[in-house]
């Protein structure tokens, strides 16, 4: 990403896709140049490719459900996803890599 001219890549958090969609459908289309308006990026993230979870087809999934799912797995799994977390920043930072992503579509 740092090699590359300012204004070719960008990075997307998904909580910031999750609470942001069409903003985001907005700017990436921004990005590649592609004559996506707002109003379908609105109507794209509003219809029902971004009202299903991408790996249980039928089911609603929204930044709420995601929410609940990350709760979930913090109560079964907290111990273990913290001592993940503090080893992959330990990573991180030993290889120079920020702990938040340059460059973000969104902000």
């Amino acid at each position: 990403m740092r090699e590359l001219p300012p204004g070719r890549v960008a990075t997307l958090e998904a909580g910031a896709f999750l609470v942001e969609p069409a903003g985001a459908l907005g700017a990436a289309a921004r990005l590649f140049g592609l004559a996506v308006d707002e109003a379908a990026a609105s109507a794209i993230a509003s219809g029902p490719v971004f009202r299903e979870h991408a790996k249980r087809p039928g089911r609603a999934f929204d930044a709420s459900v995601q929410k609940r799912e990350e709760a979930v797995a913090k109560f079964a799994y907290g111990a273990e996803i913290d001592a993940a977390l503090e080893w992959a920043g330990t990573i991180a930072a030993e290889a120079g890599v920020p702990p938040t992503l340059e460059a973000p579509l969104l902000g």
